[in-house]
């Protein structure tokens, strides 16, 4: 029976006569039931050992998971790791079987599959050039438009993930997001209001313009110059050749070749084709 909290779930310990420690798990079974929370406590012990291996390690950086369930994770019920089709993949397929025809619009304006992907070309070329670390959050700091959506796909291209970030935001809270969630870089909208993110930060270009913005409300105290004005692309579909393969051990993920595999999917080896 699950002992009455007034929480979701709370954990008491105190010593035992042999030196260790007894554990009590109260849980609302409303949250959790009693397998849930039986599989939680097992792995307490396990994350204490974590905890005294690495004390320098935050918190949030811990598993909770043993070795052996991390690798089950990562395999497919016949233990053969799996090969998800991402967002990416469909989109990028379909930008090749018709890189003309309309992909988005915002408001009056309206985008081609080919200017789309060619603007996440440019997005990713802003998170490599603003330093963004591969496999780390990147601030996207703007409201909702066409060019926040290709700042999303740019990220997802450059093997990192993506925060969204409301400009409505009082600053401070923007740098807590930022240093909670462990972002490295910041990708802003052409129209997003100055702010300070404490962290490098690269504006992207419109959409329908083909150069970056210079010089128009540019983050003064953060802001890294960024490549965001390659050239449109003008190969047809049927050269599109996909992306080389990451590196075995490399700490940085491939550069895709620019504009000719605008619309070639990542490899498996990418760390852009997990996210």
């Amino acid at each position: 029976m699950p002992t009455p909290t007034p929480f979701d779930t709370s954990l008491d310990a105190w010593p035992a006569a042999d030196g260790g420690l007894h554990l009590l798990l109260a849980y609302d079974p409303a949250v959790l039931d009693a397998a849930a929370a039986q599989a939680l406590l097992d792995r307490l012990p396990g994350l204490a050992r974590h905890a005294l291996a690495e004390p320098e390690r935050p918190v949030a950086a811990l598993s909770l998971l043993a070795p052996d369930e991390e690798g089950a994770l990562l395999r497919g019920p016949d233990g053969v790791p799996d090969d998800p089709e991402t967002v990416l993949d469909l989109l990028l397929r379909q930008a090749a079987r018709t890189p003309d025809a309309v992909a988005l619009r915002d408001g009056e304006r309206s985008f081609s599959y080919r200017e789309l992907i060619a603007g996440a070309r440019r997005a990713e070329a802003a998170v490599r050039t603003v330093g963004a670390l591969p496999r780390t959050p990147v601030g996207l700091y703007g409201g909702r438009s066409a060019e926040l959506l290709a700042g999303m796909l740019g990220t997802l291209l450059a093997g990192c993930a993506y925060l969204p970030l409301d400009p409505a935001l009082p600053a401070p809270r923007l740098r807590a997001m930022l240093h909670g969630a462990g972002a490295t870089a910041v990708l802003a909208t052409p129209d997003a209001p100055d702010t300070d993110t404490g962290l490098p930060t690269a504006r992207l270009a419109p959409l329908d313009g083909a150069q970056a913005l210079s010089g128009q409300g540019e983050f003064p105290t953060t802001a890294h110059p960024a490549l965001l004005d390659a050239a449109q692309p003008t190969s047809p579909p049927s050269e599109f050749a996909p992306p080389p393969p990451a590196t075995p051990g490399s700490p940085n993920p491939p550069q895709h070749p620019s504009p000719l595999s605008e619309f070639a999917p990542p490899s498996p080896a990418d760390p852009a084709y997990v996210l």
